[in-house]
């Protein structure tokens, strides 16, 4: 899956004051999101023990066997999410929890489908992302109307941030946010090439188009047209501009050449839209 299909299922959202530290290693059956809030401790993964500090965040992929150790704190707070990346399997309405390693089932694992950026556990230290986290166990407490459709846009939002941080993943989240920083200033101001594109960073274009996609779900050329288009769209629905000067300003080599890329993406003309959109406001 690309992270443009990230619509989280969460089945469980809850905020812990006490942990009870285990012998053995746990094993979780779906997805798991830790914030700690309050409190210190240590997470064994793979050998590794990485150190826990207020405002750490933690993604673990379905199947990760891991060791909490916490210490024993009367400001211990603990957030804890349980949740599949996609609604596949929405159907499983409870939460799966976890596994000690010697009674962990295989196949009670739901089928499941991570992204590279997922693929592996995630540690960073993220104090931001608590105002956030935080209204979700409060949300699966109330159960108010529409409660797993906000979650599930929360979780979204804290998972991205994440991998946004987590750049030493062949650095490609970053290079991604670079190259549509680049995108964002270059395009409207005449036309970019792919090649150009790739020069300026260094690499070959059929790599580039690869990272964009992989982030966005569009080629480096669809993500280009893409965003001259929302641009074009604005100007038209908040200028009074002809459609000419909004061809030029959104980098386009001609207004026939607008035109026809605006039909085939909206299936109407430029001044077609301005006009129906205008009459839809009115």
């Amino acid at each position: 899956m690309l992270l443009t299909d990230l619509n989280p299922f969460v089945r469980y959202a809850r905020i812990h004051t006490s942990y009870q530290n285990r012998s053995l290693r746990s094993v979780c059956y779906d997805c798991r999101f830790f914030f700690l809030s309050g409190g210190s401790g240590t997470l064994t993964l793979d050998g590794v023990r990485h150190e826990l500090t207020e405002g750490t965040a933690i993604f673990l992929p379905p199947a990760t066997k891991y060791y909490f150790r916490f210490q024993s704190s009367e400001n211990f707070r603990l957030i804890v999410l349980d949740f599949d990346l996609t609604q596949q399997n929405s159907h499983l309405e409870d939460s799966l929890f976890t596994a000690s390693e010697d009674n962990f089932d295989p196949e009670k694992v739901p089928p499941h489908d991570c992204p590279q950026e997922l693929e592996s556990p995630i540690i960073r230290n993220v104090p931001s992302l608590h105002a956030t986290l935080r209204q979700c166990p409060e949300l699966f407490l109330e159960r108010e109307l529409f409660y797993r459709e906000k979650v599930s846009s929360l979780v979204r939002l804290c998972l991205l941030e994440l991998i946004r941080g987590n750049v030493n993943r062949e650095g490609n989240a970053l290079l991604c946010e670079q190259i549509l920083q680049y995108i964002h200033k270059k395009c409207t101001a005449g036309d970019v090439t792919n090649q150009e594109i790739a020069e300026y960073f260094g690499y070959h274009p059929h790599y580039l188009s690869n990272v964009i996609r992989r982030y966005t779900g569009k080629s480096l050329h669809q993500y280009v047209i893409s965003y001259r288009l929302r641009f074009a769209k604005n100007l038209l629905l908040t200028t009074a501009m002809e459609v000419e000067e909004i061809a030029w300003r959104s980098g386009f080599c001609s207004a026939s050449h607008f035109i026809r890329v605006f039909r085939a993406h909206n299936g109407t003309t430029p001044r077609l839209y301005r006009q129906s959109r205008l009459r839809a406001d009115l």
